[in-house]
């Protein structure tokens, strides 16, 4: 499990635009009226001073990249601080005990299941000019469809392979789920692992459960459905179908020995070390995943092949967003820290992250896209969680994280989604 670390990171020198006179009540009036560019010269914008926090689930960053991005800012604002707090794991968990404590970091990087609280202690940024460069801001929309966050990139999901292994073991990338099974089994039988799953932190087998349902069925809203009916987790039910892959794989033995004690961080390292097949992630991990053993050429990335008909549905949807507190102290120094992650720092960001670019006017090229776009797939931009769908989920405290390993630990299939049903039915009653 990634720790936490606090860094205070000394002065910082904040490009950026400024927002006056910012609170609760008048948020939108200030905001409106900020400048779109973070390079203003502007003798005023130097005088900004203050304490900020940034916080961010980018542990890797702590020590190297952040504070390089301190000493630029620290040329132009010299009388700005800005600590840094990057936790990994539990980022969003941590950041719905700030929310409840009302204790908000003035930047910060929140995924979309936040409606509710984004709209209550987060800036809406609509009246921002670069605001309207981005794409994908549907997903960080408040149900009074205003935007609180802006994504940091986009997404698509599929499998990164170790091409040296590939080439040894004379493998050819599967298109089929069989062909990926048999693939995973080679590797194995090679002291490898053939697919890495890290489901002691539980949330790297989120795309079995977040992109294969919309896969299997070619709809944005597969998972927003489940909210029309009472009991929803059937067997044609695309996302019970999408567990029953996990199970497939996992009857296979493809996985890690003992999958519940393989963790994020340690199956990282394996990857990076060659000694891991394949790994079912984000495109974002291809940048995580060069190491020693791995050069950026030795590591490929493939549409995750979800039937035996050579499917080619592949989701795509914004990562983390960055979002400014409504309560910051020094709302100047926030939205300045802000734009100049969003504009000055963008592209280097976003190729930093292994990013699709979610701007407009901002085109970064990451050469393993190029691989994954062979095999001409079919983008399916998944939609924002509907306020039936978190209604219901958050009253019966729906975890797809636990179902996952419960699959993983072979616990009867059928008895799991008979309980989720139950669940889920009560849930929907009482809302």
């Amino acid at each position: 499990m990634l720790k936490k670390a606090i860094t205070l990171v000394g002065c910082i020198a904040l490009s950026g635009s400024l927002l006056a006179g910012c609170s609760s009540s008048d948020s939108k009036s200030a905001i409106s009226t900020a400048p779109s560019t973070a390079e203003s010269t502007d003798t005023s914008a130097k005088k900004i001073s203050g304490e900020i926090l940034f916080y961010s689930h980018w542990t890797d960053r702590q020590n190297d990249i952040f504070p390089k991005y301190i000493a630029e800012f620290n040329k132009l604002y010299p009388d700005v601080k800005v600590n840094v707090e990057t936790v990994g794991d539990t980022y969003q968990d941590g950041l719905k005990i700030k929310f409840s404590a009302n204790d908000v970091p003035d930047v910060f990087e929140p995924d979309n299941r936040f409606k509710e609280q984004m709209m209550q202690y987060a800036l809406p940024l609509d009246d921002l000019p670069i605001t309207q460069d981005f794409i994908g801001t549907e997903y960080f929309k408040g149900t009074d469809n205003k935007t609180y966050a802006l994504p940091e990139g986009l997404n698509t999901y599929g499998v990164i392979y170790n091409k040296k292994i590939f080439k040894e073991l004379a493998l050819e990338v599967p298109t089929t789920l069989d062909q990926f099974i048999a693939a995973a089994q080679k590797i194995n039988a090679a002291g490898k692992v053939g697919v890495a799953s890290a489901a002691k932190a539980k949330w790297p087998l989120q795309y079995y459960w977040q992109s294969v349902p919309l896969q299997l069925s070619g709809d944005p809203n597969a998972t927003n459905k489940l909210a029309d009916t009472d009991e929803p987790f059937t067997k044609d039910s695309p996302v019970v179908q999408s567990y029953a892959i996990l199970k497939k794989l996992s009857d296979a033995k493809i996985f890690e020995k003992d999958p519940l004690s393989a963790d994020w961080e340690p199956m990282k390292k394996e990857f990076r070390s060659g000694n891991v097949g394949m790994f079912f992630l984000g495109n974002w991990f291809v940048p995580q995943a060069v190491g020693d053993a791995l050069k950026e050429e030795d590591i490929g990335f493939f549409p995750f092949p979800y039937d035996n008909n050579g499917g080619k549905n592949v989701v795509v949807a914004p990562d983390n967003g960055f979002s400014i507190s409504k309560t910051s102290k020094n709302p100047e120094a926030a939205l300045a820290f802000f734009n100049f992650l969003n504009d000055t720092k963008y592209a280097e960001l976003v190729k930093l992250g292994g990013f699709m670019s979610a701007r407009k006017s901002i085109s970064v090229e990451n050469p393993y896209f190029e691989e994954f776009n062979s095999f001409k797939p079919i983008q399916i931009v998944g939609a924002t969680d509907s306020a039936a769908y978190q209604t219901i989920a958050n009253k019966m405290q729906f975890d797809y994280r636990d179902i996952a390993q419960a699959v993983l630990t072979g616990k009867d299939f059928d008895k799991i989604f008979t309980d989720v049903n139950t669940k889920w039915k009560k849930a929907k009653a009482d809302r």
